[in-house]
């Protein structure tokens, strides 16, 4: 699955899921992270390939969902998707 396709469809989820926990008043109990976040964390990549993490890339990333209305520190889970060797898991 192309990349772009697969970071729109986690989108989606996360969108439909917020919309159910909003009707049903209960409080949103997971966040989905998309694979700019995995690929920003360099989470495809072994310990020793990993370069320095950009902190201020993450901080922009983990923010830029703004239309989401709560604070994803309260939530449970929060679901990280990376791309591994042609694969894209959900951690």
């Amino acid at each position: 699955m192309d990349i772009d396709c697969f970071n729109l469809a986690i989108q989606k989820v996360a969108y439909e899921e917020l919309q159910m926990f909003k009707r049903s008043g209960r409080m949103v109990s997971r966040h989905y992270m998309d694979l700019k976040f995995g690929d920003a964390c360099q989470l495809g990549k072994g310990h020793e390939f990993r370069t320095k993490i950009d902190m201020e890339q993450i901080a922009k990333l983990v923010l830029s969902w703004p239309w989401i209305g709560y604070n994803v520190s309260k939530c449970s889970l929060v679901f990280i998707p990376c791309a591994k060797c042609g694969r894209m898991l959900m951690n």
